[in-house]
């Protein structure tokens, strides 16, 4: 995976997830034929950063907290600060969770990556539809910051294996 300058993801964290989940089902379901072509443990790690990755995804709302201003009593003022300091905290929380997330999703997409081309390479002779689907779970280069298939903007079609 190449990393980029601002160390940020490349890709949407909903599309992350949406072809991270064909990823890991395309991965587990040709396992035995994939796994010499995969680093050891990738998809048992895989797994567990998709799960969490999607219960980060779910979980984005951002709670804004106001700060009155300086004008109502003592009591109203120090109330204030004492809200302007949580707010403060949280949105340090914030951000060392999005610099958690961003790690994640990373990690995520590598394995994305690495199992799309372990399942190129595996099928592209024996199997071109397989590894036609394969293909779909890499995004073309200078994409508008997601994965893009054939179809649009979701993630390749979920077919029973072709034998």
């Amino acid at each position: 995976m190449t990393v980029r300058k601002d160390n940020k993801p490349k890709w949407e964290i909903d599309r992350v997830v949406a072809y991270g989940k064909e990823a890991k089902m395309l991965g587990q379901q040709y396992l035995k034929e994939l796994e010499p072509r995969l680093p050891a443990g990738l998809m048992d790690g895989f797994g567990a950063d998709l799960t969490q990755l999607e219960a980060m995804e779910t979980d984005r709302p951002i709670k804004t907290g106001q700060v009155k201003g300086l004008t109502g009593s003592q009591e109203d003022i120090a109330a204030a600060g004492a809200q302007w300091a949580a707010d403060i905290r949280e949105a340090v929380r914030r951000r060392s969770n999005g610099a958690a997330k961003n790690d994640i999703q990373r990690r995520v997409e590598a394995a994305i990556e690495a199992i799309a081309t372990a399942g190129v390479l595996q099928y592209r002779r024996s199997n071109p539809a397989l590894a036609q689907r394969f293909r779909g779970l890499i995004p073309p280069a200078g994409g508008n910051g997601g994965p893009a298939s054939p179809g649009g903007d979701q993630p390749p079609a979920t077919q029973a294996p072709q034998s």
